[in-house]
Order: structure tokens, then C-alpha cells, then sequence
């Protein structure tokens, strides 16, 4: 496992060279912009009381700057992993690969989802944990 994980996760594998050095970079550039940008966003809107309309226009508005830099930032490559048991540098079977390893990623998402949910309605019946005042 720690080797599939390695070859999987951290091992470079050679770009293709289709397009420009400038525009690999220029791209790379929206990528970062937009990434830096959606954090603030992010970050803003999660500040924002859960319920009040600044809260959803937030979240809309955290949508619409990750959907625009994604669309500015060009094509979407979908990459190549090497793994012992698939090698996609040939581009011949690397979105099952990658498809896994983003499920895995979304149940883990949604069990954290979980746990907070779960805990939170544990709070609200039992009091939550709040420590008492000192007098």
C-alpha cells in the first residue's frame, strides 16, 4: 500500500509537452490567483452566520470565482499516474485511478460531515460542553 501510495500520490511523472512553457505558466498563474482569491472568499463566507442571505450570496459568490478561474485557466488535463498495477503514461487507464482515489477523498469528506453533524445535535439536546461559570 505505502508504495501504491507513493507512486499514486508523489511521484512525478513526465508533463506532456503540447503546450507552451508561457502558457503552462500562465495557467498555472490563474490557478494560483483564483486559489489564493477562493481562501478569502472562503474564509469571508464562512464567517458569515449560517441562515442570512449574506451567507448564501457568499457562498454563490465563492462558486462563481472557482467556476471562472477554472474555466480561465484552460483545458483541464487529466494527468498521469504510474502505480504498479496501471501505468497511464500511456494514457490508457488513468481516470479510473484517479476517479478512486477522488471518491475515497468525498467519503472522507462525508464522514467528517457526519461526526460535526452528529455532534452538533448532541450539543443542542445535551447543552453542549460549555464549562460552567465561575461565580
Amino acid at each position: 500500500m505505502d508504495t501504491w501510495l507513493r507512486r499514486a500520490l508523489w511521484e512525478r511523472v513526465p508533463r506532456d509537452h503540447r503546450e507552451h512553457p508561457e502558457q503552462l505558466r500562465r495557467r498555472q498563474l490563474v490557478a494560483a490567483v483564483g486559489l489564493v482569491a477562493g481562501a478569502v472568499v472562503l474564509r469571508i463566507s464562512l464567517g458569515l452566520e449560517p441562515g442570512s442571505p449574506w451567507f448564501y450570496a457568499g457562498s454563490l459568490g465563492l462558486s462563481a470565482l472557482w467556476a471562472g478561474a477554472a474555466f480561465a485557466s484552460g483545458e483541464l488535463h487529466l494527468g498521469r499516474i504510474t502505480t504498479a498495477a496501471v501505468d497511464t503514461s500511456k494514457d490508457d487507464g488513468g481516470v479510473p485511478v484517479i476517479a478512486i482515489l477522488a471518491a475515497i477523498l468525498a467519503l472522507v469528506a462525508i464522514a467528517a460531515a457526519a461526526v460535526v453533524a452528529r455532534r452538533r445535535r448532541h450539543d443542542d439536546q445535551f447543552g453542549g460542553d460549555d464549562p460552567p461559570d465561575a461565580a
